[in-house]
């Protein structure tokens, strides 16, 4: 089972069917078979959930979870789009995004100010020299009068390809981008918002760094309680 993460954060979400799977393998099998679950990160509640909603006992082995290439930082601001463009101007400064490498930002929605496709749009007329793209698990509101008639699957299908072929330098997405991007060259992350959990920070953060270079995770933080 790939990504097993994803039984406990999005099976009770749009994957409703992946709490079902212990008893459909026996259902099927007519039969009770050991069942195996790989996940490359998962905390201790994460792990409980696994066991319980697949009838798993013991945790046989547990990976070392560290990464010491992934490096994290937190900025609190109550700006981030100007926090956002020093930092993609800094990375171009170190011929980041410009020299092949590529970056993340992670919104938490598709739509608003603040969503992916606003966030994308704002970096697109800020610098038209870095190639932009989305990607998000729905259809973002004024999608048809902003992209002609390309339709959106066929638009995410492209996207993701030309990011992973080095055509594409920045990505802005939902949490929907976070789990099984093996990009080698992603050098940065931006979170234009908190992570909705630890384990998410961890997932999303995760897609950088994966060729064992050194890359930097940027959470931009808005103290909402603040006037």
């Amino acid at each position: 089972i790939d990504e097993v993460h994803c039984l406990s954060e999005w099976g009770h979400d749009f994957r409703t069917s992946y709490l079902a799977l212990a008893n459909t393998i026996v259902s099927i099998l007519k039969i009770k078979v050991p069942i195996i679950a790989l996940t490359a990160t998962a905390s201790n509640f994460v792990i409980e959930n696994i066991k319980s909603e697949l009838n798993i006992n013991n945790v046989l082995f547990r990976m070392h979870n560290s990464r010491p290439e992934l490096n994290y930082k937190i900025i609190k601001t109550n700006d981030k789009i100007t926090h956002l463009e020093q930092i993609i101007d800094e990375m171009k400064e170190k011929n980041i995004l410009t020299d092949g490498d590529a970056g993340i930002v992670f919104t938490m929605h598709v739509n608003s100010p603040i969503g992916c496709m606003s966030v994308e749009q704002s970096l697109n007329r800020l610098y038209p020299e870095i190639k932009t793209g989305i990607f998000c698990g729905d259809e973002p509101v004024k999608w048809k009068e902003k992209r002609n008639d390309e339709k959106f699957d066929q638009y995410k299908a492209r996207i993701q390809k030309e990011y992973k072929d080095n055509q594409i330098d920045l990505i802005c997405a939902t949490k929907s981008f976070g789990m099984g991007v093996n990009k080698p060259n992603i050098r940065f992350s931006v979170h234009y918002g908190m992570p909705q959990s630890m384990e998410s920070l961890y997932q999303e953060a995760g897609r950088t760094g994966r060729d064992k270079r050194d890359a930097i995770n940027i959470i931009l933080f808005k103290d909402e309680k603040e006037k």
